[in-house]
């Protein structure tokens, strides 16, 4: 049974069990649900309007309603509904002004509590929940589960939830929402939390592989150098009204003294200059992926600038319409660039090398942020989407009973194993999304699983690990078939000795009949010789 909250408050009951409940990683909760306009539901249907609520009585989650429609083809209306979770929905009705910044002494890194304090402050009605509890056994806070991040205009100014999904993009978490409460975690589910053998313990395991999704390369910029402040605002506008203040940022001119003797040749300028210096460095590793790293030095440095003419060489010069008259000695111009990135890498994936994968460019990503080498490998390996992707649909399975090692309710994110048929390669996957029937007991639940991204090392050493227990568990189910074999075996020997027991008697009553019937006769033949005999002594 649903509720029907008004926006006033009011509550009242829909009569239905034909609801579902959807969830994909990364999205709000969805709900569907369909009933028939019958008299109990008629006060319910009457308070469906905008922004009126679904409670739902399993979870007590509470959706908000966006688009009800109405069937009436049959002898009763039939209202279908649809709604979506009243925290992320929430989130993205509200636009949030103002900015949490840092400063130069931190690299203008804020850490994600700040980020996510931010956002509840402004919202006022989300907590945020870390989803982690320990580390390396060690418990954890938000600020010691994730790095911190650059920011150097601030975060904020713009719609809540659209910021929410830029912090978890660049700190590189995931989430989900409990109505008002949202769950923060590195990775969200628990491991090995199922085992599904195609045919054993569900019905079907369907398995789709996309390759389009593949990239063995990218390029990634980081730390820039401001040069000037028409490299950060590029609206013609300001850059009009501002150019001449960018070019005293970018060159400044010094003018000198001017030479005591006619022989000395003193510039009458010099320059200041930003300039820079540049290393490039090829790394190969073990795993075979390669690094290009091109690290650029911004300094300052001033040039003497030679504008002196001879005598002979007087400028030129020329009138003007207004009747002034004007020179052709010029100040050199300078040349306006945007920020420079004084951190550079192009890594690429060790499928190229170690699976002979081509080489295929992801788009080139440029950071605002202030990384070191390590924190931008390790963010250029999270871009780099270098393996298939597979989804995977698990039917006829009851995930309660079968989970793995003890029964567990279905959560986005869980991690498993999955054996497809015809031995094929078992697939260690995540609960991506799922379809639920909280009411339905006779409709099976749907669930999306999709692979988990290892890198080679990783991925050899689990699966060591993973297939030493499914050959355990292989090795468990192949003793249950060999006593089943074994009892078929008795059984069939049982049967084959009283088939041969029966064989063995019919052709003994096939025996004993023809010696009865050969008896018979020669039993006749004496009484017809014995009668034969009789007549004859009567003569």
């Amino acid at each position: 049974m649903l509720s029907i909250i008004s926006p006033s408050g009011e509550e009242a009951p829909i009569i239905t069990k034909d609801y579902s409940i959807t969830e994909n990683l990364g999205s709000a909760i969805t709900i569907n649900a369909t009933f028939p306009l019958t008299n109990e539901n008629k006060v319910g249907a009457a308070m469906i309007q905008p922004f009126a609520k679904i409670r739902e009585p399993t979870t007590h989650e509470e959706f908000y309603l966006d688009s009800p429609k109405i069937d009436d083809s049959g002898e009763v209306e039939v209202w279908t509904l649809t709604g979506t979770q009243k925290g992320p929905k929430e989130l993205s009705w509200q636009y949030i002004s103002g900015t949490v910044k840092s400063d130069k002494t931190r690299d203008y890194k804020l850490f994600v509590q700040e980020c996510l304090e931010f956002l509840a402050q402004k919202t006022k009605k989300i907590a945020f929940q870390l989803g982690d509890t320990e580390q390396d056994g060690k418990p954890i806070t938000l600020d010691l589960a994730f790095d911190p991040q650059s920011y150097p205009d601030g975060f904020g100014n713009g719609n809540a939830l659209d910021l929410l999904k830029k912090c978890a993009k660049d700190f590189g978490f995931e989430y989900r929402f409990e109505n008002y409460t949202c769950i923060v975690s590195r990775k969200l589910g628990v491991k090995d939390a199922f085992v599904f053998i195609d045919s054993v313990n569900c019905q079907k395991i369907n398995m789709q592989q996309t390759y389009s999704n593949i990239k063995t390369r990218i390029n990634v910029k980081a730390n820039p150098y401001k040069t000037t402040q028409n490299s950060v605002d590029h609206s013609k506008a300001k850059s009009k009204k501002r150019s001449k203040s960018h070019k005293s940022d970018y060159a400044k001119f010094h003018k000198l003294e001017e030479p005591t003797h006619k022989t000395d040749k003193v510039p009458n300028y010099e320059i200041t200059i930003t300039a820079t210096k540049s290393t490039t460095t090829d790394e190969s590793n073990s795993d075979g992926s390669k690094e290009t790293w091109k690290t650029v030095q911004v300094y300052k440095k001033n040039v003497p600038i030679d504008v002196n003419t001879s005598k002979t060489d007087k400028p030129t010069t020329g009138d003007n319409t207004d009747g002034t008259s004007s020179s052709s000695t010029k100040k050199p111009k300078t040349k306006r660039n945007g920020p420079l990135y004084q951190l550079q890498l192009t890594y690429t994936s060790p499928m190229v090398a170690k699976n002979n994968y081509p080489v295929i460019d992801h788009k080139p990503v440029i950071l605002k942020g202030t990384y070191t080498k390590e924190g931008l490998l390790k963010k250029a390996k999270s871009l780099l989407d270098d393996q298939a992707k597979i989804t995977i649909t698990v039917t006829g399975a009851n995930f309660k009973k079968f989970s793995h090692p003890e029964p567990a309710e279905i959560q986005i994110g869980n991690q498993g194993w999955l054996k497809p048929l015809h031995d094929a390669k078992e697939q260690y996957s995540r609960i991506t999304g799922y379809v639920k029937y909280p009411a339905d007991e006779s409709k099976e639940d749907q669930v999306t699983i999709g692979n988990v991204k290892l890198n080679p090392v990783s991925w050899m050493m689990k699966e060591r690990q993973e297939r030493r227990r499914v050959e355990s568990l292989y090795a468990d189910m192949q003793n249950a078939i060999y006593d089943i074999d074994s009892q078929h075996d008795l059984q069939m020997q049982s049967i084959n000795n009283l088939y041969d027991m029966t064989s063995w008697l019919n052709d003994w009553q096939a025996q004993n009949y023809q010696l009865i019937l050969k008896n018979s006769k020669a039993t006749n033949d004496k009484f017809a010789q014995l009668e034969k005999n009789a007549g004859s002594e009567k003569k």
